[in-house]
C-alpha cells in the first residue's frame, strides 16, 4: 500500500530489491503466477484512488474484475468482469475464478485469455456461495471454500464429473484452501 491504493509488488529473496509490478491509481490485489512465472492474474478495482475492501466480514470482494499482467512487456490486460480469487491451471491453460455472473458465487474456469467461461459448480442452495478456488497438481480438480451463512467448509469439484465432494462439513471456521 503506497499512495492510498495496493499494488503487486515484487522481490526476490533473500534481500532482494523490490519494485511494483502494477501501477496506476486502481487497488490491485489477490495475485497469482501463472505456472511459467510469466505472467500475473489478480483483482483491480474499478473504482480509481478507493480501496477494494470485502462487502461483509466474511471476505467476499465486490467491484473488482480480474486482470493479467505480461511480466516481459508490462502489458496489463482486464479478462473479466466482475470476478475474483484468480488461480492458474497447473499448464497454464485456464484460470479458475469466483464469480456472480448467474447469481450466487460459483466457481468458473476460463481459458488464458478470459474465453469461454463455464461453471463447474452448482448448488442445491442459494444460500452456498464458493470462493477462493485452488487446482489441483494434476489439473483435474478444484478445492474451494464452501460459506453458507456463517458456516465455512472446504469442498472439491472433479472437473471431468462436475461431481462436488465435501473436504470438511463442521463446526469449525474451514477457509482460503490449499493444496499439498
Amino acid at each position: 500500500d503506497r499512495g492510498g491504493v495496493r499494488k503487486i509488488w515484487l522481490r526476490r529473496v533473500p534481500g532482494g530489491e523490490e519494485r511494483a509490478l502494477t501501477s496506476g491509481a486502481f487497488d490491485d490485489i489477490q495475485p497469482a503466477f501463472s505456472p511459467d512465472g510469466r505472467a500475473i492474474v489478480f483483482v483491480r478495482a474499478r473504482e480509481s484512488g478507493r480501496k477494494l475492501e470485502p462487502g461483509d466480514v466474511f471476505g467476499a470482494f465486490w467491484g473488482g474484475d480480474v486482470w493479467r499482467l505480461d511480466r516481459e512487456s508490462g502489458q496489463e490486460t482486464k479478462l473479466l468482469e466482475n470476478a475474483y480469487n484468480p488461480a492458474c491451471s497447473p499448464d497454464g491453460t485456464h484460470i479458475a475464478v469466483d464469480a456472480p455472473w448467474t447469481g450466487q458465487r460459483r466457481i468458473w474456469t476460463v481459458d488464458a485469455t478470459g474465453h469461454n467461461p463455464k461453471q463447474v459448480t452448482s448448488d442445491v442452495s442459494e444460500a452456498h456461495a464458493h470462493l477462493r478456488p485452488r487446482w489441483s497438481p494434476d489439473g483435474k480438480r478444484i478445492v474451494f471454500q464452501n460459506m453458507e451463512s456463517t458456516k465455512f467448509d472446504l469442498r472439491v469439484v472433479d472437473l471431468a464429473t462436475q461431481k462436488l465432494s465435501w473436504v470438511t462439513h463442521d463446526l469449525f471456521q474451514d477457509l482460503q484452501p490449499v493444496w499439498s
